[in-house]
C-alpha cells in the first residue's frame, strides 16, 4: 500500500514546481525596461513585508508575482 505524502512535502513540492515556472517565464535572456511607480510609504512597507514573509529575494519578485496575478485575472498572458 502507497503512502500519501506529507502536507509539508505536498506543499513544498508545489512551491518549487511553481518557483520554476516563474523563473522560466521571467528569463534574463528577455528583453526588459524599468518601471517607476510612485505609491504611498505604508504600500512600499507592505510590499517589503510581504516579501520577507514570502520569503522573496526582492521587491521586484513580489511586484512580478502581482503582475502576472493582475493579468491573469483580466485573461492577458501572465509575461511579467
Amino acid at each position: 500500500m502507497t503512502q500519501k505524502p506529507s502536507l509539508h512535502e505536498a506543499l513544498h513540492k508545489s512551491s518549487a514546481q511553481r518557483k520554476k515556472i516563474i523563473e522560466a517565464e521571467t528569463s534574463s535572456a528577455r528583453e526588459t525596461k524599468k518601471l517607476i511607480v510612485v505609491i504611498p510609504t505604508e504600500a512600499h512597507l507592505q510590499i517589503d513585508q510581504m516579501k520577507r514573509d514570502l520569503r522573496r529575494r526582492s521587491m521586484k519578485d513580489v511586484v512580478t508575482e502581482a503582475l502576472n496575478d493582475l493579468f491573469k485575472k483580466y485573461e492577458y498572458p501572465p509575461i511579467a
